[in-house]
């Protein structure tokens, strides 16, 4: 009977192949890769739980991803991996958008603040234009729900037209 290694295709009356599939070279390789690539996730995991700071997190996350999408080949070839790399992927996604949302709001009710604080409308409607800026580009790394941001947003904007528009309407009066 002709037996196909399910990772490299190789095939033949006299190869053999282990329980999973995989014919011993091939066998070696995904172990290796396998243990190392799970490493790293779990010290990843690890770092995650002690306190971190936002930029940080958001490194660590993307390096569990990265991991993770190389896994995915073997997920897809039906080989057992734990953990597995399409659920990794799924929790990637929301802690990754969360931190997106978090990091843009700091940075955004930071700059508000010196908006607030400026001493003169141009200055105050200069720093609330840049808070926007800030938002645009969080938004597109985002794969999820956008709502956080546009509500983020529609504030900017509020403060943005209360700084430009109410000098024209208090010289009108």
């Amino acid at each position: 009977m002709v037996v196909t290694c399910k990772l490299c295709g190789a095939s033949g009356f006299l190869l053999r192949v282990d329980g999973l599939g995989l014919c011993d070279e091939c066998e070696g390789i995904f172990a290796i890769e396998l243990r190392q690539r799970t490493r790293t996730i779990e010290e990843a995991h690890r770092a995650l739980s002690s306190p971190v700071d936002p930029e940080t997190a958001l490194e660590l996350w993307e390096l569990i991803r990265q991991n993770a999408r190389e896994l995915l080949v073997y997920e897809e070839m039906d080989l057992p991996i734990k953990p597995v790399p399409s659920r990794l992927l799924s929790e990637v996604s929301e802690a990754v958008d969360a931190l997106h949302v978090q990091i843009v709001r700091e940075r955004v009710e930071r700059i508000l603040t010196r908006a607030e604080q400026a001493d003169s409308n141009r200055a105050k409607s200069r720093d609330a234009c840049k808070a926007i800026s800030r938002i645009e580009p969080a938004r597109q790394e985002i794969e999820g729900d956008k709502n956080p941001l546009d509500e983020l947003e529609s504030r900017v904007r509020q403060f943005c037209n209360r700084v430009q528009f109410i000098p024209f309407l208090e010289a009108f009066r």
